[in-house]
C-alpha cells in the first residue's frame, strides 16, 4: 500500500509519496529513456512492459522525455517517477468491485502506466490524455505483487509545478479533477460527484460510491491515511515545503517518533500481521528553475536520507544501469536494517544527524536558486554524492556507490 500527496499554489508546489510494497523487495533509482525496440524485419517498432507487447501503440508513443524513476527490481514500470519536463506522477493501488475477476489478468500495470506517461508528456494535461487513452485501449491488470497475488486498479496524483490533477480509473472508465491547494490519494477512492472530465461513466456518477470494494479498502486503510496525509498538507509552509513533505513520509502514529507497526502509519514497518514496508520514497520541490528531486534510494523514510538530484543528464553512474542500481538498492537494505535494530534513542540520533544533513544540502541548493538549471544539476548531483560518503560514515565505512 502507498501514500501520495501534494500542495499546489502560487506560492508553492511539492509532491510527495511513499513506495509501500513486500517486505525485503528492493526498489532502484533509475535514469532511462523510453526507447522503442526495433525489429531486423520490416514490422513497426515494438515495446515490451511488464506483461504485455505494445505493437500498435508503439508508432503513437514517441517517448521523447527521459525520467528518473523509483522502480521495484522486477518491474519495467515505476511506483513513482519525474521526466525532465518536470512531469511527476505517483499511482496508488484502488480496489474496484466493477472489475470481472476474468478479466483482471489482461491489460497494463499501473506502474507501466506511469512510466509510460512520463516518457511520453509535457505537462500534467498530456500525462492524463496519454494515460485515460492507454486504459481505454489497453485496460489495466496483471500480479501486481513480487511474493504473492495483487490485482488493483489505479489511482495516479500528477503534477507539473503549475497544475496538479487526481485521476482515478477503473477498467477503461476513469475520471480527473484539478487540484488546487493540498491534495492526497491512497489506496481508497477518493472522487465523488465532483471532477472536471471523464470517460466511461453515467452522468452525476460518485465515483467512490460506484467502483470502491468496501472489504478490501477497509483493510488496505486507504481512507484514514489520506485523512492524514490532507492534514500534513494542509500545514505546509509555502516557504520551506520540503521539510513538510520530509515530515509527512517519516510519520508514524506515535508523538515520541518510536516506530509503531500499523497500516495506518504513512512510514510502514513490517511486523506480524502487517506485510508490507515502505520500500522507497521522492519528493519533487518546485521552488527553483529545475524540480530538484528528493529520494531515499532506501526503504524507512524515517531512518534514510534524502538526497538532492534533478531528472537529467547529471545523475551518478549507477542508475543508469539495473545491475549498478541493484547493488545500490542492496546495500541500502542493509544500511536500513542495521538502522531499524538499534534502540529508540539511538534512531533519535540517526535522524537529527540526518536532518542537519539534509538542511545544509537545502543552504547549498537555495544558494544559488536563480541559477539555471544546468547549474542547479550540478550542485544537487554534489551533493548526493556528500550524501553517499556522510551514510558511509554513518554506517561504520560500508561500501559506498
Amino acid at each position: 500500500m502507498c501514500d501520495t500527496m501534494c500542495f499546489i499554489s502560487e506560492k508553492a508546489a511539492i509532491f510527495g509519496k511513499n513506495s509501500d510494497r513486500d517486505p525485503g523487495e528492493l526498489q532502484l533509482l533509475l535514469y532511462t529513456h523510453g526507447e522503442l525496440q526495433k525489429p531486423e524485419d520490416e514490422h513497426p517498432p515494438y515495446l515490451n512492459t511488464q506483461f504485455r507487447t505494445l505493437e500498435k501503440a508503439a508508432s503513437s508513443l514517441k517517448m521523447p522525455y527521459p525520467a528518473l524513476l523509483s522502480c521495484p527490481s522486477w518491474i519495467w514500470g515505476a511506483e513513482m517517477g519525474i521526466n525532465t519536463k518536470g512531469v511527476a506522477i505517483g499511482n496508488e493501488a484502488v480496489f474496484s468491485r466493477r472489475v470481472p475477476r476474468g478479466r483482471r489478468d489482461q491489460g497494463l500495470l499501473g506502474m507501466d502506466i506511469l512510466r509510460l506517461a512520463l516518457h511520453c508528456s509535457a505537462d500534467a494535461d498530456e500525462a492524463v490524455s496519454v494515460i485515460t487513452g492507454l486504459i481505454e485501449q489497453y485496460g489495466q491488470g496483471g500480479n501486481g505483487s513480487r511474493n504473492g497475488r495483487l490485482y488493483y486498479q489505479n489511482s495516479f496524483l500528477i503534477i507539473d509545478g503549475t497544475k496538479a490533477v487526481v485521476l482515478e480509473t477503473s477498467g477503461s472508465s476513469w475520471a480527473s479533477r484539478e487540484i488546487y491547494g493540498a491534495a492526497a490519494i491512497s489506496n481508497a477512492y477518493s472522487l465523488r460527484k465532483k471532477y472536471d472530465a471523464s470517460g466511461g461513466l453515467r452522468n452525476n456518477c460518485d465515483v467512490k460510491m460506484h467502483f470502491e470494494h468496501p472489504v478490501m479498502s477497509f483493510f488496505s486503510k486507504g481512507d484514514f491515511r489520506r485523512s492524514r496525509s490532507l492534514a500534513y498538507m494542509e500545514d505546509i509552509s509555502p516557504s520551506s515545503p520540503v521539510s513538510g513533505m520530509k515530515e509527512a513520509l517519516r510519520s508514524h502514529l506515535t508523538h515520541d517518533r518510536s516506530i509503531r507497526t500499523s497500516m495506518k502509519s504513512l512510514c510502514v514497518h513490517a511486523r506480524g500481521l502487517v506485510n508490507s514496508k515502505t520500500t522507497a520514497s521522492m519528493i519533487a520541490d518546485y521552488r527553483f528553475n529545475v524540480p530538484i528531486v528528493w529520494v531515499t534510494g532506501s526503504p524507512c523514510p524515517c531512518l534514510s536520507l534524502f538526497k538532492p538530484l534533478t531528472a537529467s543528464e547529471h545523475v551518478p553512474k549507477f542508475m543508469r544501469s539495473r545491475r549498478e542500481a541493484y547493488s545500490y538498492a542492496e546495500l541500502n537494505q542493509k544500511r536500513m536494517n542495521q538502522r531499524i535494530s538499534l534502540d529508540d534513542p539511538q534512531r533519535r540520533k540517526i535522524l537529527e544527524a540526518l536532518k542537519h544533513k539534509e538542511d545544509e544540502f537545502d543552504r547549498s541548493i537555495s544558494r544559488a536558486a536563480d541559477a539555471e538549471a544546468d547549474e542547479l544539476s550540478l550542485i544537487s548531483a554534489s551533493c548526493f554524492e556528500d550524501g553517499l560518503k556522510f551514510e558511509s560514515e554513518l554506517d561504520g565505512g560500508t561500501s559506498q556507490h
